[in-house]
């Protein structure tokens, strides 16, 4: 806030000195305040500053693509899977989430392959809400991560463990 006042404050300083055509200062001025008001948009400043996960999962994200750098689907339970899945190198079932993609019906294809996306979604929003353990094994996916603090713990062993966090190989879930 301080400095988009510094930087208005600046400008009308520097036109007080200038010999600018009246057009000139408005369209000027207007410029500077989009300007400021872009680059000071407490949204925009949000979305660039600060991590996206916490460091529990960006810890666990370098693990996980230690274990298995491969490129594979994993669903991701209570996890922040969009920077998770990009750091580990996996692919996340619900590949819409968490990635602001533009998946409006009237600015889609509306084909096959973008009815099961937006299912994709429901089933495990689904899946999270209902806590369902022995559903997991019913989607189709190489690992599942599951955050124990956000969903219960499935009914096998898991690969990996790192902190609260938990994977599973599908195999195993069968």
């Amino acid at each position: 806030m301080a400095l988009s006042f510094g930087a208005i404050l600046f400008v009308a300083i520097c036109f007080t000195e200038l010999k600018l055509s009246k057009r000139n200062k408005n369209s000027s001025s207007c410029l500077v305040c989009f300007v400021n008001w872009f680059c000071g948009s407490s949204y925009l400043r949000d979305r660039m500053l600060g991590s996206k996960i916490s460091l529990e999962e960006a810890r666990f994200a370098m693990e996980f693509k230690e274990f298995d750098s491969e490129l594979k689907t994993v669903l991701f339970l209570g996890v922040g899977s969009a920077k998770v899945s990009e750091l580990s190198n996996k692919i996340p079932f619900n590949v819409k989430e968490g990635w602001f993609l533009p998946l409006d019906y009237r600015l889609m294809t509306l084909d096959n392959a973008y009815f099961e996306e937006m299912s994709k979604g429901e089933l495990k929003r689904e899946l999270f809400e209902s806590k369902c353990v022995e559903c997991v094994s019913s989607f189709d996916v190489n690992y599942v991560v599951v955050n124990v603090q956000e969903f219960p713990k499935l009914n096998s062993i898991p690969v990996l463990v790192v902190g609260n966090i938990f994977v599973y190989k599908k195999e195993s879930l069968e």
